[in-house]
């Protein structure tokens, strides 16, 4: 059942992206992985709130610079964030276990559909959106483009293997095809 304060989580948790992340990463990535979290929230009858919740959540300290533990403390910042607004229990520990749970690199178990949802959403944003990629391989560490293509390709398979649905990788074949093609 929809929690009946939501909507105003859901805004002040837009809000509170909008001053953390830059533009760039919100376009690029945090609401691709939303959008894409949703529809299949939609198709497998998942908790829609949860999986929006995390897929907001997902990489948020690592846009203040946690890389290697994202994972977790953005885990945590969501917690705290839906505690103070009384947020159910069993739903807050879901959102923690999708954010946890999302990494590729990890190969971490992933139980519920929601957590296979948030872990999938994100990787298909890594394949609809790859802009970021060359941007930090190329813009960022001024790589030359065979180490940036190396880079890129290997994110690219990682991005595929943490795939969570058949009927997902089905859909995003074809584009995986065409950007291996052409990071060759």
């Amino acid at each position: 059942a929809p929690t009946s304060n939501y909507p105003d989580i859901r805004q002040d948790v837009i809000q509170l992206l909008t001053k953390t992340s830059e533009p760039d990463r919100m376009k690029h990535h945090i609401l691709p992985v939303v959008n894409n979290a949703l529809r299949l929230a939609e198709r497998l009858n998942a908790d829609a709130e949860v999986v929006e919740l995390a897929a907001y959540f997902h990489d948020f300290t690592r846009i203040t610079g946690d890389k290697a533990n994202h994972h977790n403390s953005s885990a945590d910042i969501a917690r705290e964030f839906l505690e103070k607004y009384h947020y159910p229990e069993a739903k807050i520990r879901l959102v923690e276990d999708c954010i946890r749970h999302h990494r590729g690199s990890l190969d971490s178990p992933r139980n519920s559909v929601e957590e296979k949802i948030v872990c999938t959403a994100d990787a298909m944003a890594h394949l609809q959106k790859p802009l970021p990629f060359f941007h930090k391989w190329y813009g960022r560490f001024q790589m030359s483009i065979d180490d940036g293509a190396r880079e890129t390709r290997e994110k690219i398979e990682r991005t595929w293997n943490k795939i969570q649905f058949d009927f997902v990788k089905e859909e995003m074949k074809d584009l995986y095809n065409y950007l291996m093609e052409i990071l060759k």
